[in-house]
């Protein structure tokens, strides 16, 4: 399992606060929306980069996206890399948005 994006520790906190069970979870990383240099780890758990590969390499897992600003992108980059919609579990976000960002725009809505 995976958590994406990967927030500040006072923002993972609030999270968890509103019932996130981060500490039962079988994490294998966190996801970043940036590079982050080899062996990053936060928590004890690594850090992989949803942009540089790092996607490609955990996408047979399960993904939880984090109610962040901006998820939606988030999870239309993950669908767009090849992960399964249903491994993608949103907290608070409609994956409506998501896959609606993975149409392609018809001349008709181009207008």
């Amino acid at each position: 399992m995976t958590v994406s994006p990967l927030v500040g520790r006072t923002q993972l906190d609030a999270i968890s606060a509103y019932g996130f069970p981060k500490e039962s979870l079988n994490l294998s990383c966190y996801m970043a929306l940036n590079g982050v240099p080899e062996g990053t780890e936060f928590e004890g758990v690594r850090v992989a980069s949803l942009n540089d590969g790092g996607l490609q390499r955990f996408n047979m897992l399960h993904h939880i996206v984090l109610p962040v600003q901006g998820a939606e992108t988030i999870i239309a980059h993950m669908l767009k890399n090849g992960v399964e919609p249903e491994r993608i579990t949103c907290l608070e976000q409609d994956m409506t948005a998501a896959l609606q960002l993975q149409q392609p725009k018809t001349a008709a809505a181009a207008e």
